[in-house]
């Protein structure tokens, strides 16, 4: 999930083996990491803005209309 402020996100996933736990039969996990540039998550703010979607692209970016987010021209 992003916030509507976020411009990049880059994620990384690693195949890890899990720790043992009695009546587990799980040997491996994936675990996920990623960074958002905007930062979100922001005590008592909201995730997206209210609006027509797309009603405030800012400069050098396009409605892409299948998804109706702003874009990079």
């Amino acid at each position: 999930m992003a916030w509507a402020d976020t411009e990049f996100i880059g994620c990384g996933a690693k195949k890890c083996e899990s720790p043992f736990l009695p009546g587990m039969d799980v040997l491996f996990e994936f675990r996920m990491a990623c960074l958002y540039k905007e930062k979100g998550n922001i005590l008592n703010s909201n995730i997206y803005q209210q609006g027509k979607a797309c009603s405030s692209c800012p400069s050098g970016f396009k409605c892409e209309g299948d998804s109706g987010l702003c874009v990079r021209n």
